[in-house]
């Protein structure tokens, strides 16, 4: 019988249900989603690194002779060792436009078990001697290239051909970037290529000097065991740097992806389930009020108050299970689309996304441990009530002056509706809270949504409209004296200005704190490059000091006035000290900045450059390209207008991601007024119907309502500003990199979106009261029901 009653019930309330129901599914659904995601990136990452060999430690010097290698692996602690030429270099094109580069990496192939063996995706191995080229799939495919091909390169000036033997993926380039200023792979313009170091080694500049080297440790040893003997063995070869695996830049950004979305599996959903344990809460709790009359009824025929507060659990219960299994089947349908996304950022072989029970049966435990809970502290009063006692009304509460009728202005402004209002939301503090929080907690979703899709307007607008303020980069392949490379670019027709840039990767050291941070050299008063300060504020570089990005600042714990070791394989001392005069925000990127001839004067000259920036009309850029392309000490060619629009086509599915967030979280909000508002109209059904009686219009009586749902929204707003900055810090720390920094400032059009979408959400709530006032049956409701 109890369990009828339950569902006439929920059939009574099937909006309300339904809601709440939508709430555990959508919290169930980023849960099951967002786990499944990660552990098919982890295990296809785990499988990967161990087929492939994966490095514990990778170190980069200017040239060691291939022969010293063996000597480093007796080394106490060090199981293997390897040493490779990496080299950057451009694909020749009879279109002199194109600009089009391969990392071009060697291979021994008379040693077998190598360190980060790139795996086999089509075609054939490496054979020795032999002009043949393995080419990372995603440059292959994005090249509509073929098994078989020849490809040109530029190899130290020499044009060299090679044939495309097969398609690899590497772990060491699981996500691949030319440089550390790139924010996502480029694999039409950027790719990995490997060839035999037998038959390369005779185009190399470098002959038998090799400056990339990887190793294994033997076991229970750990990197900071070896990494003081290797830095002291390796520094006549000019170190550059020396990281452990999970400093690897391409593990770290892979391991932070991983990292975000096992954050957000589980915040996310906390906030959802919150939410409807709220919603349960409350609307038990006034079920139980309304329905005292039945209850004590049953009481009177022997059902038992445990009896009588599981079966208003029971109510909780059918939310909570309904709600985890339409999530969990949800989330597990999400995944594989979502898998699919992450493989257009990592190169990884066989990610699949696999069914999983696990997560579904756990999402709804989860949701029923939380529904009960909920259930039991909204239906627990069912046990103090005493038969006789249930089947009377409630006692009616007092009633007198509010605090605000003090206020005569304020009081004599509001007619009588407005009154009505006002008196009904200081006399009935907890329905008034409860209306509250869940229009606080509307609110807070859309306007954390919205801002969150703002913030990346903000990171690349201010990145590219107030930083970068340059049309093109180019890159050289060594030092270069920058006066001189200045005065010869500038006199070129397309280019309007030019300013030297000297980009030095360093180590940066405090304390036990270290860090491998780019260091940028720019002119003291650059026109083409601005460093902002938190305000917007343009920053002069000081003649002495280091300017450090935030992120850099927060990984390090340097503050201003910070002494920093600086270590970097161009100086003439091992370490340099250098103070922080000041710490900045920056987007995207971590990095460190100094005038440009203080960083020239550390390594040894007052005039260095790595690249200039150049001011070019965008007409002029394609001519400009082809006579970069032509030139020998020329690199790289970066043009501002392409790195926009690849961004933009990268970010395209992670701004859909958002967006569905943003309409959930419309809809959600939506559905806390609506509920709100549906419970407030019950409670009040008979008081509404009274005042019908009285002779107020259908009109009249929801204006009463309307006006108390506009003040309680007011101040939710004014409270829910605080709750959207603290959401907005749980969704920074989970998706923050060293690659972006996302801001956690509020800015207005997200508070103005949240205001609109709350306010339209109690439109929409309005119209469906105003439909249930016009059905109101003034007999039926007047009734006493004894």
């Amino acid at each position: 019988m109890l369990f009828l009653k339950m569902i006439r019930d929920i059939k009574r309330n099937i909006v309300s249900y339904m809601a709440c129901i939508i709430v555990v599914a959508t919290g169930l659904l980023i849960f099951t989603c967002m786990s499944l995601v990660s552990d098919n990136l982890n295990s296809a990452r785990d499988r990967f690194y161990e087929n492939a060999n994966f490095a514990d430690g990778f170190i980069s010097v200017k040239g060691i002779p291939y022969s010293k290698i063996d000597n480093l692996e007796k080394i106490k602690g060090i199981n293997q060792i390897e040493g490779r030429v990496t080299k950057d270099v451009r694909v020749y094109s009879e279109d002199n436009n194109e600009s089009k580069y391969l990392r071009l990496i060697s291979i021994d192939l008379d040693k077998e078990n190598h360190l980060n063996k790139p795996v086999l995706i089509s075609g054939n191995y490496l054979k020795d001697n032999v002009n043949n080229i393995l080419v990372d799939d995603n440059f292959f495919k994005a090249n509509n290239l073929k098994i078989g091909d020849k490809i040109s390169l530029i190899i130290d000036g020499k044009k060299v051909d090679l044939n495309i033997s097969g398609t690899e993926m590497s772990p060491d380039f699981v996500y691949a970037m030319k440089s550390g200023q790139d924010l996502f792979p480029d694999p039409e313009n950027f790719g990995i290529a490997y060839v035999p170091y037998s038959y390369i080694k005779p185009y190399l500049k470098e002959k038998t000097l090799v400056n990339d080297l990887s190793f294994n440790l033997d076991k229970n040893v750990k990197y900071k065991d070896v990494s003081e003997n290797l830095k002291s063995s390796l520094t006549p070869y000019s170190l550059n740097s020396i990281y452990e695996r999970k400093d690897q830049p391409s593990n770290l950004m892979l391991s932070q992806e991983l990292k975000g979305l096992e954050g957000m599996a589980k915040s996310l959903p906390i906030m959802f389930l919150g939410i409807a344990a709220f919603i349960l809460y409350i609307m038990l709790k006034r079920t139980i009020e309304l329905q005292r009359g039945q209850i004590g009824i049953l009481k009177s025929f022997g059902y038992t108050s445990r009896e009588i507060l599981y079966h208003y659990i029971s109510y909780a219960v059918f939310v909570g299970l309904i709600g985890g299994i339409l999530g969990g089947i949800s989330g597990i349908a999400l995944a594989s689309p979502m898998t699919e996304m992450y493989k257009q950022y990592f190169s990884i072989p066989n990610i699949t996304s696999s069914f999983s029970i696990y997560y579904t049966i756990l999402g709804v435990v989860i949701s029923l441990a939380v529904s009960i809970a909920a259930g039991f502290q909204g239906s627990k009063r069912v046990l103090k009530l005493q038969p006789a006692e249930a089947m009377r009304p409630d006692v009616p509460k007092t009633a007198g002056k509010t605090k605000i009728e003090k206020v005569k202005f304020i009081w004599n402004s509001l007619n009588s509706q407005g009154k009505m209002a006002v008196r009904n939301i200081f006399r009935n503090k907890g329905r008034s809270f409860f209306t509250l929080v869940g229009t606080m907690f509307a609110f807070s979703l859309m306007c954390t949504f919205f801002n969150s899709l703002n913030m990346f307007d903000v990171m690349f607008n201010e990145q590219y409209e107030k930083v970068q303020l340059y049309d093109c980069k180019i890159s050289f392949q060594q030092l270069v004296n920058s006066e001189n490379m200045v005065n010869e670019i500038v006199h070129r027709k397309e280019v309007k200005a030019a300013e030297p840039m000297l980009e030095v990767a360093v180590n940066l050291k405090n304390s036990w704190r270290e860090k491998n941070v780019p260091i940028i050299g720019l002119t003291s008063e650059s026109k083409l490059y601005n460093i902002l300060d938190k305000n917007g504020s343009v920053v002069k570089l000081p003649d002495s000091g280091l300017v450090l990005s935030k992120r850099a600042a927060q990984v390090l714990d340097a503050k201003v006035g910070t002494v920093l070791e600086v270590e970097s394989s161009l100086w003439d001392d091992e370490k340099k000290k250098i103070y922080v005069s000041k710490i900045v925000p920056q987007y995207l990127g971590m990095n460190a900045f100094m005038s440009q001839k203080q960083l020239s004067r550390l390594i040894g000259n007052n005039n260095y450059a790595r690249s200039l920036i150049l001011k070019i009309s965008p007409s002029d850029i394609e001519s400009f390209k082809e006579y970069c392309n032509k030139s020998p000490i020329i690199t790289a060619i970066e043009v501002k207008a392409d790195s926009i629009k690849k961004i933009n086509d990268m970010l395209k599915t992670s701004i859909l991601v958002i967006w569905s967030l943003l309409v959930f979280s419309v809809i959600i909000g939506f559905i806390i007024i609506y509920t709100s508002s549906d419970i407030s109209f019950s409670e009040r059904e008979r008081e509404l119907a009274s005042l019908r009686v009285m002779g107020f219009s259908e009109k009249e009586v929801l204006e009463v309502l309307s006006t108390e749902q506009f003040f309680i929204s007011v101040f939710s707003i004014i409270i829910g500003i605080p709750v959207v900055k603290l959401m907005m810090g749980v969704v920074v720390s989970s998706m923050n990199s060293d690659l972006y920094s996302i801001p956690s400032m509020i800015g207005y059009k997200s508070i103005l979106a949240g205001i609109i979408g709350t306010w339209a959400a109690l439109l929409l709530a309005k119209s469906a009261l105003k439909l249930k006032i016009k059905k109101l049956d003034l007999v039926n409701v007047l009734k006493e029901r004894e």
